[in-house]
Order: C-alpha cells, then structure tokens, then sequence
C-alpha cells in the first residue's frame, strides 16, 4: 500500500470530476 498513489489517485478523480 502507497499512500501517495492514493493521494495522487484522488487528486486525479477529482481532476477527472472537474
């Protein structure tokens, strides 16, 4: 488990939200 992936990930969803 990375937690910066995941940070990027929801960074991204919110990239793709916008």
């Amino acid at each position: 488990y990375i937690p910066r992936f995941a940070e990027r990930a929801v960074l991204l969803n919110l990239n793709f939200e916008l």
